[in-house]
């Protein structure tokens, strides 16, 4: 199992657009688990409980964004 993230900061997107990357990126090949929200105490929390929280995700900013993705390899 492999988990990549991706902080973008000082980038906003509206919950709901998050919510369509996410189920858009969870449908690809090789995604197990996909999470795209808002770097948030209470988004961090979510991203914990998936097991998808990686260092560079813990210490993204309120108003950062936050990708992170699951695979079974790196590819």
């Amino acid at each position: 199992m492999i988990i990549r993230s991706v902080v973008k900061p000082s980038a906003y997107f509206d919950s709901v657009t998050l919510m369509l990357v996410q189920k858009e990126v969870r449908q690809l090949a090789g995604i197990e688990e996909a999470g795209a929200v808002m770097g948030t105490g209470a988004n961090k929390e979510l991203l914990r409980d998936a097991d998808l929280l990686t260092a560079e995700a813990e210490a993204a900013r309120p108003d950062d964004l936050i990708l992170v993705v699951r695979g079974a390899s790196a590819e």
